[in-house]
């Protein structure tokens, strides 16, 4: 049973309950396979509406991405035009994953987690995907000051080339 929970683990499935092995919770990549069957959690209703209306404002494609405990953000909705006046876009799969600390999604999320959790993702390694990745663990603690001085998170270049991008980050407890 133990390998068992290791390879879904391993593959995104699971992820061990706050580093405890014994106990396993259902990883992000789930929503990311099934999102019609996420579409009336609170999530998807809080999210969807205000999506439709900043893709019509901005005319770009917008995700919505959750953390994957602090292993990468999972891309689990995007709503974009089919008649998109951009000359150029990116396009990402409900599903596809990304590391934490070279995004702009990422960034958001780490920017409000307690300092012992930065300190893991640190710890895990700050892979570089490129000039602009922020890999010195310095560098990063002050990006994500920045961001929670800012509210947003900005992505140039660090995760994919030629490719930017904004985020902020959306919870129960920014509402309060």
């Amino acid at each position: 049973m133990r390998r068992t929970l290791v390879t879904l683990n391993e593959a995104g499935w699971l992820r061990a309950s706050r580093g405890d092995i014994t106990r396993w919770e259902v990883g992000a990549r789930v929503l990311a396979v099934r999102p019609a069957a996420h579409q009336g959690s609170s999530l998807f209703a809080a999210a969807r509406e205000p999506m439709c209306r900043l893709r019509d404002a901005v005319d770009e494609t917008i995700h919505l991405a959750v953390p994957d405990g602090l292993r990468c953000m999972v891309m689990v909705d995007r709503v974009d035009r089919v008649d998109c006046n951009q000359a150029v876009r990116t396009y990402h799969q409900v599903g596809d994953t990304s590391p934490m600390h070279a995004t702009a999604t990422g960034h958001a999320v780490l920017a409000l987690l307690p300092a012992d959790e930065v300190d893991e993702v640190i710890a895990d390694g700050l892979d570089r995907y490129g000039d602009a990745t922020i890999a010195d663990p310095h560098e990063l603690r002050e990006e994500l000051e920045r961001v929670r001085r800012d509210g947003y998170a900005l992505n140039r270049n660090q995760y994919l080339p030629d490719v930017c991008a904004l985020a902020a980050e959306i919870s129960a407890r920014r509402f309060e």
